[in-house]
């Protein structure tokens, strides 16, 4: 199952700071990101046919807040592209791609200076456990993360 597995297992292992933290809603230290799965983005950007140019998703922060998209049938396709040089599994680059974009609400850039997990030839041709298991954030893209306050100034 590879990166979800981890982190469903990260979970467990926290589960005495989730329920204090569920108590405290003021506290940085627990966030809910929620996450919307899309067919697909611009018809330019869809990868069909193979080859053309390809969005797996969109994350930010608007006026209306953080979002995060996930398109399922680009995602797919760029799986099953024999152009893209894509080897992670469909499950592996879907659950990939939902954390990447998340990371977008944190002003995460798509640049290895952010971390492997932020590098979309590093996400896409991650096909071992051991792959899957560097497919990390930098330093650098954790300072950001615990510096940003989604709904507040910075």
């Amino acid at each position: 199952m590879g990166t979800l597995g981890t982190l469903e297992n990260e979970i467990k292992e926290k589960d005495d700071l989730v329920r204090a933290n569920k108590q405290a809603p003021s506290s940085s230290d627990f966030w809910v990101a929620y996450i919307l799965g899309a067919y697909q983005g611009r018809v330019d950007l869809d990868n069909d046919p193979y080859a053309e140019e390809h969005d797996g998703g969109i994350g930010g922060r608007g006026d209306a807040g953080p979002y995060a998209l996930v398109y399922r049938e680009t995602v797919r396709d760029v799986i099953r592209d024999p152009w893209a040089g894509v080897t992670t599994s469909e499950t592996d680059a879907w659950a990939l791609t939902a954390v990447h974009e998340i990371a977008h609400q944190f002003r995460l850039q798509d640049n290895l200076s952010d971390g492997p997990l932020m590098s979309y030839v590093a996400m896409g041709t991650a096909d071992t456990q051991a792959e899957l298991d560097a497919l990390q954030f930098s330093g650098t893209g954790l300072r950001k993360i615990a510096a940003v306050d989604l709904y507040g100034r910075n």
